[in-house]
C-alpha cells in the first residue's frame, strides 16, 4: 500500500451487503498506514524509510468485520477507499465519493496544520458531496505525543480538547485518536464508523422504500375531472 495505485473504479458495494467507507485528509497525515494495520494487523515498515512514502491516488481493499447489533455481534463487510489528499488527485479523489456510507476524516495530531485543513478543505468537501454521511474525525500517529523527539523540530501538536471541540463543532458523529505504529485504538476507530454506516444504510434504504411507495400510491390514483 504504499505505492502508488488508482484502482477505485473497478469496485462498487453490494447495496445489501457491503458498506463503502472512504477515508480522506491532507498527504502524509497516516491514512494509508493506518488502513496497513487495520487489514494486517502490522506496521508499514517502508513508511518510516526515507524514500517510503508514496502518495496514493485511490486504493481500495475489502474486509469483513464484526459490529454490534444490540446485545449479538453480526458479520459485515466494508469497501475502503484509500485517497490521495494532494492537490493533484482531487479530480480522481472526487470520484470515489458516490454511494459513501460512511468517512473517516484523518489529521496527524503531531501536526496543527492537518487539522487546520479539516476545517478548511476536509469537512467542506464532504458535506458539499453529501449533507448526511456520518464523518468521523480520527488524529493518526498518537503515539508521538509520548514520543516527541520522534517528529521534526517545530511541530505543532493537537490537544485532544481542540480536536473534540471541532468534531462537535461540525456535527460529526466523534472523535478517536490511534497509532499505525503501536495499533492502538485502530480497530475500535473502523468499529464506529461501520456501526454508523450501517446505521445509515439501513435508513436510507427505508427512506427510498417509503418514496419508492409513494410513488406508486400516487400513480394509481384516479385522473381528477377536468372544468
Amino acid at each position: 500500500m504504499g505505492a502508488i495505485c488508482s484502482c477505485f473504479a473497478s469496485e462498487e458495494p453490494d447495496a445489501d451487503v457491503a458498506r463503502k467507507i472512504v477515508v480522506i485528509g491532507d498527504g502524509a497525515c497516516g491514512k494509508t498506514c493506518l488502513i496497513y494495520r487495520f487489514i494486517r494487523d502490522e506496521f508499514d515498515a517502508s513508511s518510516n524509510t526515507a524514500d517510503g512514502y508514496r502518495p496514493t491516488v485511490v486504493e481500495t481493499v475489502r474486509k469483513e468485520l464484526q459490529i454490534q447489533k444490540g446485545n449479538n455481534f453480526v458479520q459485515t463487510t466494508i469497501l475502503l477507499y484509500d485517497t490521495g489528499g494532494q492537490e493533484d488527485f482531487e479530480h480522481l479523489r472526487k470520484q470515489s465519493y458516490p454511494n459513501t456510507d460512511g468517512v473517516i476524516i484523518c489529521f496527524s495530531v503531531c501536526s496543527e496544520t492537518s487539522l487546520d485543513n479539516v476545517k478548511r478543505l476536509w469537512i467542506p468537501e464532504m458535506r458539499n458531496f453529501s449533507k448526511d454521511v456520518p464523518l468521523l474525525l480520527v488524529g493518526n500517529k498518537s503515539d508521538t505525543r509520548e514520543n516527541p523527539n520522534s517528529v521534526p523540530p517545530g511541530s505543532k501538536f493537537v490537544s485532544t480538547d481542540k480536536a473534540k471541540a471541532m468534531a462537535s463543532e461540525h456535527n460529526l458523529v466523534g472523535y478517536q485518536e490511534c497509532s499505525a505504529l503501536t495499533g492502538k485504538g485502530v480497530e475500535q476507530v473502523f468499529q464506529t464508523i461501520a456501526e454508523h454506516a450501517v446505521r445509515r444504510k439501513r435508513v436510507v434504504a427505508t427512506q427510498k422504500k417509503n418514496q419508492d411507495t409513494n410513488s406508486i400510491r400516487f400513480s394509481n390514483l384516479p385522473d381528477l375531472p377536468t372544468a
